[in-house]
């Protein structure tokens, strides 16, 4: 998907394990539409599309380009057991149909509930005439903030967020994980903004980066 608008509001949207981390704080420190780092090129994205889907490698490697590159990379304020860690979600496509079953609408649901309509409240998106515009104004507003985190595994029985303002988006993970043809990973989505100031710095361990292969 390459133009038009990405949905991010709950009326725009239709209705079409593995571990899972502990709740966490932590601050977005980047969010890149288009990345070549190194949790974007390394091979196991590839290589877990290739054994749990499979797909061919070109398949994979196709299907790894996503129209969200690096959507959240965390560097993790607390608990003290990830303390040093960073996360990552990685490889999001944004559905036309603005599908509630897909991750980009689960996470757009999570910072709905928590800041309101990104457009109305805060002119996300406005002025924007491709798709990739309007992803790079999500990925400018995300850097810096500071959010509690926690993991959807696709068991629970929790609704969508975007359930209340929408009965099109009234399943739960558990339906949406069971909807799926195929293992679905956590996803990790903010569930309530922090102030960076009260949790501290985030402490560079030198530990390999943990990485949250979200698709």
């Amino acid at each position: 998907m390459t133009m038009g608008s990405a949905p991010i509001a709950p009326d725009e949207g239709s209705k079409s394990a593995f571990g899972a981390k502990e709740p966490f704080v932590g601050k977005i420190s980047g969010s890149w539409v288009n990345h070549d780092c190194e949790a974007c090129t390394n091979d196991k994205l590839v290589e877990y599309l290739m054994e749990n889907e499979n797909l061919s490698k070109e398949e994979a490697e196709e299907q790894a380009k996503s129209d969200f590159d690096h959507f959240m990379q965390i560097e993790v304020l607390g608990p003290a057991k990830y303390e040093g860690k960073t996360f990552h979600v990685l490889s999001l496509d944004v559905p036309e149909s603005g599908n509630f079953e897909s991750k980009w609408m689960v996470e757009m649901g999570f910072l709905h509930q928590i800041h309101g309509n990104l457009r109305t409240e805060f002119g996300v998106g406005e002025g924007a005439e491709t798709l990739e515009e309007e992803l790079e104004q999500i990925a400018e507003f995300l850097v810096g903030r500071a959010y509690e985190f926690k993991d959807i595994s696709w068991t629970e029985d929790e609704y969508h967020p975007f359930a209340e303002y929408n009965s099109d988006a009234s399943v739960t993970f558990k339906e949406i994980g069971e909807n799926s043809s195929n293992e679905m990973r956590p996803l990790t989505v903010p569930t309530a903004e922090v102030d960076p100031s009260e949790h501290g710095e985030p402490k560079d361990t030198g530990e390999t980066q943990e990485v949250d292969l979200s698709e």
